[in-house]
Parts: structure tokens; sequence; C-alpha cells
């Protein structure tokens, strides 16, 4: 019951390392259709290790199960373009970034 509890829920994934892909394995996990999109060259988490599997990082391959991966080149338009059509249809985009503020922000009531 549990495992499809989000069934037509769809989700991508621009996160790496373990907490925002933990995230995307839990909405997976729950039956949500889940996108993994990286670079070319793979999320940073790909090289967490050991332990590894036959070359790949075990923690990666765990908290990134029951996902569709894709490689998208953001750098391109044509990436670009793509993942704003993903984005048009998607109900969730998970995502980690780091934000810098370089100045406090001025609220007024």
């Amino acid at each position: 019951m549990l495992g499809t509890s989000l069934a037509g829920l769809r989700v991508l994934d621009f996160s790496h390392v373990v907490a925002g892909p933990l995230c995307g394995m839990l909405l997976g996990d729950l039956g949500a259709e889940v996108v993994k999109i990286e670079s070319p060259q793979g999320e940073m988490g790909r090289r967490i290790g050991p332990p590894w599997l036959h070359g790949e990082s075990v923690v990666s391959l765990s908290v990134n199960r029951n996902k569709q991966g894709l490689a998208v080149d953001l750098k391109t338009p044509q990436g670009r373009d793509l993942v704003r059509r993903l984005m048009a249809s998607a109900d969730v985009v998970i995502e980690l970034s780091l934000i810098h503020i370089s100045e406090p922000t001025r609220q007024e009531a």
C-alpha cells in the first residue's frame, strides 16, 4: 500500500550527495515517478566511497534507487530547453544549491 501512495506524482531530482537524493528516494519508495537529472559528468555523490560495488559508490546507489536517470548539459540551450519542458509536467522539484547572500535583506512592513 505505501509503495503506491504517491503513484502519479512526478518528481525532478536535481540534488546531489545524500540529503536531497534521500528525499527523492523516499518519494520513489512511496510510488512517485522520480527522474534524477545530472550533468553528463554525474553528480558529486557518485564519488562518495568506499564502499564501492563494481566501481560504483554504494552510498550513491542506495539513495538513488527507484529513480530514472537523465544526463543533461545545462550549459547548452538545448539542455535548458529540455529541463524547462520537463519542469512543466513536474509536481515536485528537488534541488540543492548553496546560496550566498552578500548583504542582509531588509523587509518592510
